[in-house]
């Protein structure tokens, strides 16, 4: 199936020949472009009647209903009044239901850290209100370069856009934090099939060390009572549950949460975390925990 011969021996002792051989075919397959609509603005059925009359071709998804996939125009949408006014954006549905793990309510102050381009950041904002707050943050001033240009898209002023490093920098003390970590990315293969080619099993084990040192140094930031979402767009155990279970064992004032009332069913793994598999999901293949520090 065109996949590096050591990373289809891990996959196989991870999850068995079947399911890798699912997931390898699951990523040849193009992926499939979604938008996702600010109920805010503009109800669901409006918007897919003005899209149709664009001549653009959508299908609700199924389990996250204000979620969009494009069957056919997806060039023509970046053009879109639609896009450009900022009630449609870009997101994949699992990266949806990271924010449902983060369950922001109106008027709440959420810390993003390695948030940019900020997709998560801009449907949290929708969520939180204008009088709520999120302060959006990654270390590459490039790419937050790109979150601040999105807001004269979608004109929220409730974005506080910031180059700061989440293994040292100083942050704001928050009752929810967002740790969308850096990762090999092996879970969105099937948008960047160079990912496969590029990592090596040296590679999971630095950005495993980078993520304990992330989820390490923001945990000083919360609130008791608080709660950390970790999310990863990666399938490995080594940048997942693994990091999970050395932070656990450092900080015996934190503990899991499950996932199961927030997500679909199906979506939720057998230990309560999020785990999407896109021969399933139809979406990218996403990791997500849930950290509540104890009062």
């Amino acid at each position: 199936l065109g996949y590096p011969e050591w990373l289809i021996k891990k996959w196989t002792k991870q999850f068995g020949k079947l399911k890798t051989e699912k997931i390898c075919s699951s990523f040849l397959n193009k992926s499939s472009m979604y938008i996702r609509v600010d109920e805010n603005q503009l109800q669901i059925n409006d918007a897919i009647i003005l899209l149709n009359k664009s001549n653009i071709e959508i299908k609700q998804h199924d389990e996250l209903r204000n979620f969009l996939e494009v069957i056919k125009g997806q060039d023509k949408i970046i053009d879109h009044k639609l896009f450009k006014t900022g009630i449609l954006s870009i997101q994949d549905p699992a990266s949806g239901a990271v924010v449902s793990l983060v369950d922001p309510q109106i008027g709440d102050t959420i810390l993003d850290v390695c948030a940019a381009p900020g997709t998560k950041s801009l449907l949290m904002s929708q969520k939180v209100g204008p009088n709520g707050k999120i302060f959006a943050s990654d270390k590459n001033i490039k790419r937050v370069e790109k979150g601040i240009s999105d807001i004269n898209r979608h004109q929220k002023d409730n974005i506080s856009w910031s180059v700061l490093d989440a293994t040292k920098d100083e942050f704001p003390l928050c009752k929810k934090i967002l740790i969308d970590a850096p990762c090999t990315g092996t879970g969105v293969i099937g948008r960047r099939p160079d990912i496969k080619w590029r990592i090596s099993k040296k590679d999971i084990n630095t950005m495993s060390r980078l993520q304990e040192s992330i989820l390490n140094h923001m945990s000083n930031f919360l609130m008791p009572g608080g709660k950390i979402i970790y999310s990863t767009c990666s399938l490995e155990p080594e940048e997942n549950t693994e990091v999970l279970k050395k932070f656990l064992f450092k900080h015996q004032d934190f503990t899991i949460l499950p996932s199961n009332s927030l997500l679909p069913f199906s979506w939720v793994s057998s230990d309560g975390f999020l785990m999407t598999m896109p021969y399933e999901s139809k979406t990218d293949a996403l990791f997500a925990a849930i950290l509540l520090k104890k009062q």
